[in-house]
């Protein structure tokens, strides 16, 4: 599995990678778990990622094309076992910051649900991003 360098921030919570893009670029792309845990899922912290905007912080609103997805997923998922590694007990939950990126990120899941479980252990996506989207009432009585 080929994986981009990341450099660690702020302990395993943080990272940076340049990744490649399908027009030759590079883009610097940010991964950041939460500090406080998902508020009704307990030791389960969520994990944002994409590119640094001006100010540092993650733009929740780029589109980018990479050269190589895979690549770059394969990261993401390296970063999360680090983090897990270094937090025994934690989970990492991953939502987007609108409907249509849980959706993506989601189906993103279930089309390597298969591999992915030779890794590592995934239960409740559908679950965290339902109640991440709709709140409470999702944990209360899901539909």
């Amino acid at each position: 599995m080929e994986v981009y360098a990341v450099e660690y921030v702020e302990g395993r919570r943080i990272g940076e990678f340049d990744a490649e893009l399908s027009d030759g670029g590079l883009v610097r792309l940010k991964l950041e778990i939460n500090e406080e845990p998902h508020g009704i899922i307990p030791r389960t912290y969520n994990l944002a990622f994409g590119p640094i905007d001006g100010k540092r912080k993650i733009n929740v609103h780029a589109r980018l094309s990479y050269r190589d997805r895979i690549r770059v997923f394969s990261t993401i998922l390296l970063f999360i076992e680090n983090y897990l590694r270094a937090y025994p007990g934690h989970a990492v939950g991953v939502d987007g910051s609108s409907n249509s990126r849980a959706e993506l990120y989601y189906r993103g899941w279930q089309r390597h649900f298969v591999r992915l479980t030779a890794f590592m252990k995934m239960t409740g996506i559908k679950f965290y991003v339902r109640i991440s989207r709709q709140g409470e009432q999702q944990y209360d009585k899901p539909v």
